[in-house]
């Protein structure tokens, strides 16, 4: 015998039907997406040595890993991000990962951008006006901005990460180079602002 729903509890399931859609509408005119990536991690300062690719001793970190924050030697994965050189003329070259070798899991883009602007001016990272896959040229007090492509977002629906360094000093003699930097280490988030970013 086929179920028979009364009038009154139909009416009772469609003001609940009504009352969650009114939810979901006012949250998005409020512009809170129930359904957008939450940020978890707070953005990050970070502050390394790293030596050049070439002229260097073979036990010293040459390349960066960018959402972990750490400098390394170039692993056989080629996992990491970027690397970087010391030119003739005393300054500094960014490599992205496949300038230096080629990864074996898969193609990684690597985005940079000298903006051209001090270091704390930089608030967020741009969303166009990248130049990807090239080496790029910077000299010390210079700002850059990087967006990675990386295996530490690759489970996630956006697999970039964002942070922008500055050259601190360069030692041509020593093949060193000292860069601070601030990573926002949540995929897809742009923001440099302290604590956990909305965007």
């Amino acid at each position: 015998m086929p179920t028979v729903f009364s009038s009154r509890r139909s009416r009772r399931v469609g003001a609940a039907l009504a009352a969650a859609l009114a939810v979901v509408l006012a949250a998005g005119a409020c512009g809170d997406d129930p359904f957008a990536p939450k940020a978890e991690n707070a953005v990050a300062n970070t502050e390394f040595s790293v030596w050049a690719l070439t002229g260097s001793p073979t036990n010293f970190p040459t390349v960066i890993f960018v959402p972990q924050r750490f400098a390394a030697r170039p692993d056989p994965s080629a996992s990491f991000d970027i690397g970087f050189d010391i030119d003739a003329m005393g300054r500094v070259q960014i490599l992205p990962v496949s300038r230096v070798m080629t990864p074996l899991a898969t193609q990684r883009s690597v985005g940079i951008q000298v903006p051209g602007t001090a270091y704390a001016d930089i608030t967020a990272a741009p969303r166009t006006g990248w130049v990807f896959d090239s080496i790029v040229t910077v000299d010390v007090g210079q700002a850059f901005i990087v967006r990675v492509q990386t295996l530490y977002c690759s489970l996630e629906l956006r697999q970039e990460v964002y942070a922008k360094y500055v050259v601190d000093s360069i030692f041509p003699a020593e093949r060193r180079i000292k860069i601070k930097g601030r990573v926002n280490p949540n995929c897809g988030f742009r923001s440099f602002g302290d604590g956990v970013p909305t965007f």
